[in-house]
């Protein structure tokens, strides 16, 4: 027989033990995978720690002026500004967040994320930064948050929600610790609309369409959802630099990228919002 614990969210969902269990150890392997992709150097970056696809539209020349690109997006779409109290779900090394203190004059900003070594690297930057008042780095994962109901103005996760076990159970931890009249933004990838695809830095379980995303949102309360593509400033741009940068050492080399191209053809890419209601 299955132990029960203690619900931990407002939506009243039972969490069993092995569910926990269950997504302990995916979060762990999840971990060592990005890790490993550190250590063989998989990020094209130069001089910043974005560790997203990035954001080509506007004459952007490399990984590290896209990624800032999709930042910008992402906070434009979320019309962040400083009165917010912003939480950021998977931050990674918290790139993002130092990006939105600066340009948007964002006040405070909480960022999760599960990997312990990049929390740490995220505190230092945000140290020698002077920036360690305004932003709070903390190992939580964004499916089990323990943060008090309606603490934050701004739910935001950039290309991290994609990730996580699952999606939907963030989308109900995200409308929990959201203020009435808060917002959820989201930059995430999804499959084109009647398409099946694997994508290494994707659950499975999350590989959903458009529609079946938007439903998911409001089934967990939220209203006003917007689903928009930006694939064609996305995905091919991305996989074009990558092309452009890499080098062809042996056949698997070339295998990765025909495998990379053929699953890029049946991956969209979007930019997400959705509100909470104010009652």
């Amino acid at each position: 027989m299955v132990q029960k614990i203690e619900p931990t969210t407002e939506a009243g969902q039972e969490i069993t033990l092995v569910q926990i269990q269950g997504r302990k150890k995916y979060e762990t392997r999840l971990v060592e995978q990005h890790q490993h992709r550190l250590r063989n150097n998989r990020y094209p970056i130069s001089y910043t720690r974005y560790m997203n696809m990035g954001y080509w539209k506007g004459g952007a020349q490399t990984h590290d002026e896209a990624g800032e690109g999709l930042a910008r997006l992402v906070g434009e779409a979320g019309q962040f500004s400083s009165s917010d109290y912003i939480l950021d779900a998977g931050c990674g090394f918290a790139e993002q967040d130092l990006f939105w203190i600066g340009y948007f004059g964002v006040e405070r900003i909480t960022a999760i994320d599960i990997d312990s070594d990049a929390i740490n690297v995220a505190r230092d930057r945000a140290r020698e930064s002077g920036l360690s008042d305004r932003l709070k780095l903390k190992v939580v994962s964004a499916v089990e948050m323990p943060f008090s109901d309606r603490t934050y103005d701004k739910v935001v996760a950039l290309e991290s929600a994609v990730q996580f076990m699952r999606r939907e159970d963030f989308f109900h931890e995200a409308h929990r610790v959201l203020r009435a009249g808060g917002l959820l933004v989201a930059a995430d990838m999804i499959p084109r609309q009647g398409r099946q695809v694997r994508h290494p830095a994707a659950n499975p379980v999350n590989m959903y369409s458009g529609d079946v995303y938007a439903r998911k949102l409001e089934l967990a309360g939220f209203t006003n959802v917007c689903v928009t593509s930006i694939r064609q400033h996305v995905i091919k741009p991305f996989n074009r630099y990558l092309e452009r940068h890499e080098k062809v050492r042996s056949l698997r080399t070339l295998y990765n990228r025909i495998v990379r191209r053929y699953t890029s053809s049946s991956l969209d890419y979007i930019i997400v919002t959705a509100d909470k209601p104010h009652k």
